[in-house]
């Protein structure tokens, strides 16, 4: 199975714990021609020019520097945040501050990021995006109606089933508000 298809197997979002791993997956999807758009977060300022810069705002809307604000990055998204190939890939190495500076809303990225991926699949076109995080992977809400998954590389080869059933019960879990455990059964 090629580095791409490992990662979009259980959603666009792939979270990371370790720079290493989360370094060799970028390396992976250069070698397939992945357009890297590098979303790194030093400052507020920083950060909304760089996204703003790569997803061409001031070309596309006629204005720049992205503010925030969440209909802009959907719109911005929409409008192919491909320039050289039809392979892109976000890396968000510094996740935990992007998601301080959104005020604990940084999911929203993610979530955008994770339904554009699947809008641009049935075009041919591949979107991924890399999360490098401290928080839990519990932590996250379901993107897209999907919970993120933790990389192939970091997760334990005794838990990959236990794992993978749990990304399908939490998917279900936010699909339909409540866990299906504890979901009556229809008699």
């Amino acid at each position: 199975m090629s580095a791409d298809t490992d990662l979009l197997r259980h959603g666009a979002i792939t979270l990371f714990h370790k720079e290493d791993v989360y370094q060799r997956a970028i390396e992976d999807l250069a070698i397939l021609g992945y357009e890297l758009l590098n979303w790194h977060f030093r400052d507020w300022t920083q950060f909304c020019a760089r996204v703003s810069d790569d997803l061409r705002l001031e070309e596309s809307f006629g204005y720049t520097p992205w503010t925030g604000n969440m209909d802009a990055l959907n719109d911005a998204l929409a409008l192919q945040p491909f320039s050289r190939t039809d392979r892109c890939v976000i890396g968000l190495p510094d996740y935990d501050a992007v998601d301080a500076g959104l005020n604990g809303q940084g999911w929203h990225v993610l979530d955008l990021i994770e339904r554009h991926s699947r809008d641009y699949l049935v075009s041919g076109k591949r979107l991924i995006g890399l999360v490098l995080t401290q928080k839990e992977d519990g932590m996250f809400p379901a993107l897209g109606g999907r919970a993120p998954a933790l990389n192939a590389r970091e997760k334990p080869e005794s838990v990959s089933g236990a794992f993978d059933s749990f990304c399908v019960d939490n998917a279900d879990f936010h699909a339909r508000g409540r866990h299906p455990k504890n979901t009556p059964k229809r008699r």
